[in-house]
């Protein structure tokens, strides 16, 4: 909210209906500060040591953040988009969007015919968006930010080199898609038994 108020104001030939966006963001800005210092200079001081308690997570959990979590597949660090969250029954409950592959449903079955079979086959995953729910439960005391199940990534340690690293596996993980093979030498099939 700062930052889009502070986007506003330094915007020349700003319309009359922006003109009323900065003066209701100003008072609302204005209200948070005269009415809740003491809660905005706590959010300040533990993001400042990236700390968090549980009664203030709310301030990172802010729609549109990329997250760092552990993809529970692969093992590895994966990214997902805050979309929104809910607070409730001894957690808060996160809901995420990532890329990923995604099975296409044909509409009908393959025909007998080796090309189309191959075809489809190919073209069986697409890339596309996934949600996926995660849960923080409700903690005690201060703890580092970075030790909760998922984060905002900017508070890991090495923040630009994880999301080199992760752009880098995106992109193989991209060209890995598909089929690389069509060609065998050798026995395909070795015994008589059936399947």
């Amino acid at each position: 909210m700062i930052t889009f108020s502070q986007e506003l104001r330094a915007k020349e030939g700003r319309s009359n209906d922006e003109e009323q966006e900065l003066l209701a963001i100003s008072a609302l800005i204005d209200y948070l500060h005269k009415d809740h210092s003491a809660t905005i200079a706590s959010v300040d001081s533990l993001l400042t040591q990236q700390e968090i308690v549980s009664d203030l997570l709310p301030a990172i959990l802010i729609p549109g953040t990329l997250f760092l979590c552990v993809n529970v597949v692969e093992e590895e660090m994966s990214v997902v988009r805050l979309l929104d969250y809910d607070e409730g029954s001894g957690a808060y409950t996160l809901r995420c969007e990532n890329f990923d592959a995604v099975e296409k449903r044909p509409g009908q079955p393959p025909t007998g015919s080796v090309d189309n079979i191959l075809e489809r086959a190919t073209q069986a995953k697409k890339f596309g968006r996934v949600q996926s729910t995660w849960r923080i439960p409700y903690f005690e005391g201060v703890v580092k930010i970075n030790t909760l199940p998922l984060y905002p990534i900017q508070y890991h340690s090495q923040e630009m080199s994880l999301r080199e690293a992760l752009v880098a596996r995106g992109r193989k993980w991209v060209e890995l898609q598909g089929v690389h093979h069509a060609v065998y030498k050798g026995v395909a099939v070795y015994g008589t038994s059936k399947f």
